[in-house]
């Protein structure tokens, strides 16, 4: 997967300088140290002049027209084509790739239609007078007064600007802002229903501009552009989660530039959007603006001068490494592991009310399922993945067991609790899960551990993925007994959940075990005892075979005597499956729990009398909840249910 900048891409192509000027340009030729032509449209001469060797290769310039830059440049010039699609032609042709393997649904979104009004002078007073926005940058951003909007929500009409929110020429969202308050004080806003959401300003940016800033609300992008700097104001404000969620859509569009100025507000909203867009759109490329007031357009009305503003862009400050932190950088996340904010323990709850006072899927953990084969770790993974997902937790899970479809079969009974859900409840199902949810890897059979990696790295950041399952490690391209290669993989797996703070799960398989009567430990984990030392939790999940063999055996018997009814009451009564954590290490318990399995569901239940969940319910189906029960008793030390003289007194 690319996680090149386009600084390296542009150095990239440097190094294959001439090759890319007899591409781009095959009438030009070499002449010592350069590569001549005469103009981008490839016509003879020699005005136009690459530098082939030396620190300065990839560089241009066209003496005729004064245009110059490095190879994307001249790959967009041309090609006649916009930067984003330069830098996608030229990663093609480099062999770079983006992750194929990365799969979601893609959303619609509808066309943004521009409303009709007519106009209202008091807008332009507004902007030009009380925002001392000039006119010319008024009109460069397309921005119109509107008069008597309805702004429904409120219920209020006023006079109000419209701004268009474009990209590539097209109209893509836009906004309206009245210049009423409401009665506490609050911005009068709507904007166009369904469509996506992007930056503000793209039409004033230089297709060759390599640097930009983002500012955090309309007015600021263009008092930003009336200072002379390119700016792009996100559309929600400051804040994180849904606020930023235009990220996933400018993603690529922003990967022309070089350099990012966040010039947000100076407030905690600003401070906490400044963290989450450097951090996934690479901290290394960010820098930091601090302003002499809270935004650009209040310097701006305060008479801040052009030379000041400039001077804080010079003195930006670039993000310091993730690594050098201070204790008091963790003085909020110390505090919660003290005093809890909602009273329970940080991180995903599991499935099931006797663990959430002792276990949590915690972010920056890595967790090692384990069982034998057929015991259902996978199955039970699955089940806990939905607890994530319900808690508002995002998962991309790569299964190179199952094939997408037989994997999404499976979450979809456990979904709707039920065997066979109508069609109509499987697409709710499917809708539920896609809506920033779950994705997953798409590979069934081996892939190796780097490029799982990578589109982890990815997911993350791009889409805020914070849980991650990889089923299995015999699937991730290592050999059973290269146990230095499975170490590096867990090792890199440790570094990415720490780094990008999320939690991940890997399916491991155990060494053979002489029998299937009793559950096993993080000890009997088959590769090296490194792999139980790196990770944070052991799980072990145990099938209750002996009790199926039992049952097996009785149910057969037509008429059963009391002794037999007995012992096929007791069956019925024993749990199905036992969990084990062996190893918490950011926690105080270690043990067992009892669970029941629903085989219509393939849900697992903590007492046999409830019921199974629907996480999403369907008004095309009856909707049940889980049946009311006392809570259950502490856990007692787990024994072995059966003896071999208890299997011997079973009927043949």
């Amino acid at each position: 997967m690319s996680t090149l900048t386009v600084r390296d891409i542009s150095e990239q192509l440097a190094r294959r300088s001439e090759e890319i000027c007899r591409h781009l340009l095959p009438n030009g030729k070499r002449n010592g140290r350069e590569y001549q032509v005469g103009n981008i449209d490839g016509e003879k001469g020699s005005s136009l002049q690459i530098h082939l060797e030396g620190a300065k290769a990839g560089v241009w310039s066209d003496f005729a027209t004064g245009h110059g830059g490095d190879l994307i440049d001249l790959w967009r010039e041309v090609r006649g084509i916009s930067m984003h699609q330069a830098i996608q032609e030229a990663k093609e042709y480099l062999g770079i790739r983006e992750p194929e393997f990365f799969q979601r649904s893609e959303r619609t979104f509808k066309p943004a239609v521009k409303p009709s009004n007519a106009g209202a002078s008091s807008v332009a007073n507004y902007l030009t007078q009380e925002r001392k926005l000039e006119t010319e940058t008024v009109k460069a951003f397309g921005v119109e007064s509107k008069q008597k909007v309805v702004f429904q929500r409120d219920n209020i009409t006023s006079d109000a600007y419209y701004l268009p929110y474009m990209r590539g020429g097209s109209l893509i969202h836009w906004k309206m802002i009245g210049l009423q308050r409401t009665e506490k004080g609050k911005k009068l806003v709507t904007v166009s229903p369904g469509t996506e959401p992007c930056l503000f300003g793209w039409q004033v940016i230089p297709e060759n501009a390599r640097t930009v800033v983002i500012v955090e609300g309309e007015v600021d992008a263009m008092t930003g552009y009336q200072y002379g700097w390119p700016c792009l104001s996100v559309p929600f404000g400051g804040g994180v989660g849904a606020k930023q969620q235009w990220i996933e859509h400018e993603y690529d569009y922003l990967e022309r530039f070089e350099e990012i100025y966040l010039c947000l507000d100076q407030d905690a909203e600003g401070k906490l959007a400044t963290e989450e867009i450097s951090k996934r759109l690479g901290a290394e490329r960010c820098k930091v603006v601090t302003l002499p007031r809270k935004d650009l357009n209040q310097c701006l009305q305060d008479g801040i001068s052009k030379q000041e503003i400039d001077r804080c862009f010079q003195a930006a400050k670039a993000l310091d490494p993730m690594e050098l932190k201070t204790v008091a950088d963790f003085r909020a996340k110390i505090m919660e592991r003290f005093y809890p904010l909602d009273g329970s323990m940080p991180g995903y709850a599991l499935p099931w009310d006797k663990t959430h006072n002792n276990i949590r899927l915690r972010a920056g953990e890595l967790s090692l399922w384990s069982g034998i084969n057929g015991h259902g770790k996978s199955q039970i993974l699955g089940h806990c993945m939905l607890e994530v997902m319900k808690a508002g937790g995002k998962v991309c899970i790569a299964s190179m067991e199952l094939l997408p479809d037989l994997l999404s079969q499976r979450m979809i009974r456990q979904v709707t609790g039920m065997r066979q859900p109508s069609p109509g409840y499987i697409d709710a199902a499917i809708d539920w899960l896609v809506d920033d949810r779950l994705w997953l890897f798409n590979v069934t059979g081996t892939a190796a551990w780097e490029r799982i990696i990578d589109v982890f790295k990815y997911a993350r950041k791009r889409y805020m993925v914070d849980t991650f399952v990889i089923d299995s490690l015999m699937k991730c391209g290592i050999a059973e007994d290269d146990y230095s290669t499975q170490k590096k993989f867990l090792d890199a797996l440790c570094d990415f959940k720490t780094e990008y703070e999320c939690s991940v799960h890997v399916v491991m398989h155990p060494r053979k075990a002489q029998d299937e009567s009793k559950p096993l430990g993080k000890l009997d984990i088959k590769g090296t005892g490194a792999l139980s030392d790196l990770a944070d939790n052991t799980f072990n999940v145990w099938r209750n075979k002996p009790k199926e063999l039992i049952l097996d055996k009785l149910e057969k018997i037509a008429d059963l005597d009391d002794k037999q009814q007995k012992q096929l009451d007791d069956a019925l009564a024993m749990h199905d499956a036992i969990l084990t954590c062996d190893k918490q290490r950011n926690g105080e318990w270690e043990g067992r729990i009892s669970l029941w399995f629903d085989r219509e569901s393939l849900q697992y239940m903590e007492r046999p009398t409830d019921k199974p969940k629907r996480y999403v319910h369907y008004s095309g189906e009856p909707v049940f909840s889980i049946a009311s029960a006392p809570p259950p008793e502490e856990e007692q030390p787990f024994e072995m249910i059966l003896t071999d003289d208890d299997l011997m007194e079973v009927p043949a």
